[in-house]
């Protein structure tokens, strides 16, 4: 019975490495092209929302959008009844325009978005 060659210890490594690599690069390729699914969360300077609502979060720190992805906060939520004008945490008078605020994380925050902390509030 003949039993393949097994490659050696440095062949082997060097065959992960590169499939490591090959996975960490395919990560940042896809996060490049959008499909790090962000959100809408504002890194290029505007969100936008449904309704063409845009709001002008360009002038945000790292750490402050790092504050808003905590709360996976997106411009325009897929859940009807959930939206960022409805929720106890809205604070429509903090930005001007059609933007408002929230008091959990800063920056302009989209009316029609959510976030998932987002609660019921008293007025809706």
């Amino acid at each position: 019975m003949d039993h393949p060659e097994e490659p050696s210890r440095r062949v082997f490594l060097r065959r992960a490495l590169a499939l490591g690599a090959a996975g960490a690069g395919g990560g940042v390729l896809l996060s490049a092209c959008g499909g790090g699914g962000d959100g809408g969360d504002g890194e290029s300077g505007g969100e936008s929302g449904g309704g063409g609502v845009t709001c002008d979060t360009s002038g945000l720190t790292q750490e402050e959008k790092k504050q808003r992805q905590r709360f996976q906060y997106v411009a325009q939520t897929e859940k009807p009844n959930e939206r960022c004008n409805n929720c106890q945490f809205w604070r429509p008078d903090q930005v001007e325009g059609e933007c408002g605020g929230c008091q959990l994380f800063p920056g302009p925050v989209n009316p029609k978005g959510w976030c998932n902390s987002w609660v019921q509030g008293s007025g809706s």
